[in-house]
């Protein structure tokens, strides 16, 4: 498949993610990219009786669109833009008029769990998840789709964006399981950060692609974190549990990568806990301390290696991410990714 004349355009190498949309649908046994990448499909320049049928065998998972009406079957226009990272993904889009639903049957055989949470545009989108009422949103109302409960879906004419995110870690952030739709929106819609995240996401549904990867893993970064602070803060969690303190910890880590002291002794301090409860924090996710700031510098380094300006030598671009011994750094690094610093550097310079 030639990227350029394709309906899908897209910027990783194998070494970033193994799928592509070369492979056809994406499922859970690729995982996510080690890195914020990015992604665009379109129907521009597919056949007008075939954009339908394309856009919903492509773009719908473990949702199932509705068959194509007469007017659809003549045309239909639609384009998404996504940004997919480790910790989250962000999807902004136009549309014509969709519909469909999610079964019992596609929740039950799904693999993986995630919660949309989202901003429509322009147009309407209507839902209504098993158990809850019927929702209407309009442009600059939030929207929230749950993939592990059957629901039935209607946009008409509509731009919107939505991030999806790992539904055990919205658990682990509300401090309870999900509340319906109907509960959730309007506690997020009246809780004070929402001006905040509503004005990210429409930023960057209005400037996201102009932006360069770092810039757009910044700001989809900032746009997580402004969203698991709203859930925990209405979820009411308390503030030491175990989900509540690996989320302020990983939060630490991301921000402060760059101070090459910061180590177990220090990220409990600053939060307030003992080294020991921190410890359990981690192991309860099969995750250690040291292993997740580790990876955390070797994945900032290795995407300021293919994004950095020319200027900036490896030895920066590594004390920048915390690492300080030259000689371990590069060693951790090609154990990691497989590949020397120096080699990736060149690899992109030359592109």
């Amino acid at each position: 498949m030639d990227k350029r004349h394709s309906a899908a355009q897209w910027d990783w190498t194998p070494d970033i993610w193994e799928w592509t949309p070369e492979h056809g649908r994406w499922s859970p046994r690729y995982g996510q990219p080690r890195d914020c990448v990015f992604l665009t499909l379109s129907t521009d320049a597919l056949r007008p009786r075939d954009a339908y049928d394309y856009w919903r065998e492509t773009v719908f998972y473990g949702f199932e669109a509705d068959v194509p009406d007469n007017t659809q079957r003549r045309g239909f226009l639609a384009r998404s833009t996504a940004l997919i990272a480790p910790r989250g993904n962000l999807y902004w889009y136009t549309s014509d008029p969709v519909s469909g639903y999610r079964a019992r049957r596609h929740c039950l055989a799904d693999d993986e769990e995630r919660l949309d949470l989202g901003l429509v545009l322009a147009g309407e989108r209507h839902h209504q998840q098993t158990g809850d009422r019927p929702l209407r949103a309009g442009p600059g109302e939030l929207f929230a789709y749950d993939s592990a409960r059957p629901s039935q879906v209607a946009w008409n004419a509509h731009g919107g964006l939505h991030l999806s995110l790992d539904r055990q870690a919205v658990r682990q952030a509300l401090g309870s399981d999900l509340p319906a739709p109907s509960k959730l929106i309007p506690a997020l819609q009246h809780h004070p950060l929402f001006p905040f995240l509503r004005d990210q996401l429409q930023l960057m549904a209005k400037h996201g692609a102009n932006l360069n990867r770092s810039q757009q893993a910044l700001v989809l970064d900032h746009i997580i974190e402004l969203t698991f602070s709203a859930l925990n803060a209405i979820g009411g969690a308390p503030e030491h549990n175990p989900p509540s303190l690996l989320f302020a910890a990983r939060q630490f880590i991301h921000r402060h990568l760059a101070d090459p002291n910061l180590d177990t002794g220090q990220l409990a301090r600053q939060l307030g806990c003992s080294r020991a409860t921190l410890y359990r924090a981690f192991a309860e996710h099969d995750l250690t301390v040291a292993g997740y700031l580790r990876e955390a510098r070797l994945r900032r380094v290795h995407r300021l290696l293919t994004r950095a300006p020319d200027q900036w030598s490896i030895a920066d671009i590594a004390a920048r991410c915390g690492f300080l011994d030259s000689a371990s750094f590069s060693r951790l690094f090609r154990q990691r990714f497989g590949v020397r610093p120096r080699d990736l550097r060149q690899r992109h310079q030359s592109r």
